[in-house]
Order: C-alpha cells, then structure tokens, then sequence
C-alpha cells in the first residue's frame, strides 16, 4: 500500500523571517533520491526562498532553466523577457535561460531540452499547471527534467510550478479538487496549494 503525504505548500512557505530562516519544504527527497525541490505557496516569492534556491543551484555557478509555461503571459517575447529579467536583477551572478513552448512535439526534441543538460536547477513559474501539464508532462522535457534530479540538481517552483512537481497533480478546484498527472518528483506525495490558500 503507498502512502500519500500532502503537501500544503503556502503553509510551511510563508515565509517572512530572515534569510537564514527561510528554507525551501525539502532540500532532499526524504527516500534519499539525489538532488532537492523547492516549493512554494503563490502570490509574491519571498527573496529569502528564491535566495535560497540560487544557493542549492550552485550559487554564482548556478546555471537556471526557468519554465513560465503555466502563465499565458509566456506566449509573448515580452512576458518571457519580464520573467527573465526578474531573475537576472535579483541574482546577476546566476546563469539564466528561458525554456517555454506549448507543442508537445518540440517538448520531445533533442534541441529544445539542450538547454536542461547543463542546467544545475529549473525553476517553474505559477500560473495554471494544467498548461505546464499539457505541454511537457510525458515528453524528452520531462526525462531531462528527471536527469538533472538524478545527476542532484534542484527543481523549483511558485504555486502552479509547485503543484506540477507531483505526479497525483490537483489541476483545479476548491474545495472539491480536480486531479491531472504532473511529474514525478516527489513519489507519493501531493502537492496542495488550494488547501494552503483555504485554511489561511
């Protein structure tokens, strides 16, 4: 029988204390899978968690693939350059790359996962993550996504970019939910912003 952990994220990240308080839910797999997630509740990243994933990135070596797949702001060069330009400012000793499409047959590409093989970390931003879920669930993004887990990289994200990192994902729905396939990076578990959000 498999146990399923759900995850509140906004609970255990609201965070608001100084930096050395701030830590992202799990720096590790608890089941010792190598590499660590980072997930956060929605609304504004607290700079202390986002500092935080820079560090478990490699620091000033950290070299970020930032997915905005789940806003539809994504779909234009200027809402891709706006998440860029977030991350860069906050961080400039960072590396930064934006990875974004909407078709499923570029997501199984050789060329467009490229960018994932020298990445130490990828970040996914909030949105909707059925968007997330339809483009690169099950896809050569996903199997490089899962690569740089296992090599010990990190994988991050903000309300929809948490909920997606579960495989049992919560796509909608309070308080009765509606449940889509994310990927696997936290066997057995579930990821619940809306829950977070409701009991706040």
């Amino acid at each position: 029988m498999r146990t399923l952990c759900l995850l509140s994220a906004a609970l255990f990240l609201g965070v608001t204390g100084p930096a050395q308080q701030a830590a992202p839910l799990l720096d590790a797999d608890p089941r010792g899978c190598p590499g660590a997630r980072v997930i956060a509740g929605g609304g504004r990243l607290p700079p202390e968690v986002a500092a935080r994933f820079i560090a478990l990135a490699g620091g000033a070596a950290a070299r970020v693939v930032l997915v905005p797949t789940a806003s539809a702001s994504a779909d234009t060069a200027a809402g891709r350059g706006r998440t860029l330009e977030r991350w860069q400012r906050a961080h400039p000793q960072a590396t930064f790359t934006v990875l974004h499409t909407r078709d499923r047959v570029e997501a199984d590409s050789e060329a467009f996962c490229a960018p994932l093989q020298e990445a130490t970390a990828v970040w996914f931003g909030g949105g909707a993550q059925q968007r997330i879920a339809d483009a690169l669930v099950g896809t050569r993004f996903e199997r490089a996504l899962r690569a740089l887990v296992a090599r010990g990289g990190v994988v991050g994200g903000s309300s929809a970019g948490a909920a997606v990192q579960s495989r049992v994902m919560i796509a909608r729905g309070n308080p009765s939910p509606e449940l889509s396939t994310g990927f696997d990076l936290l066997p057995g578990a579930v990821i619940s912003i809306f829950q977070a959000f409701r009991y706040m």
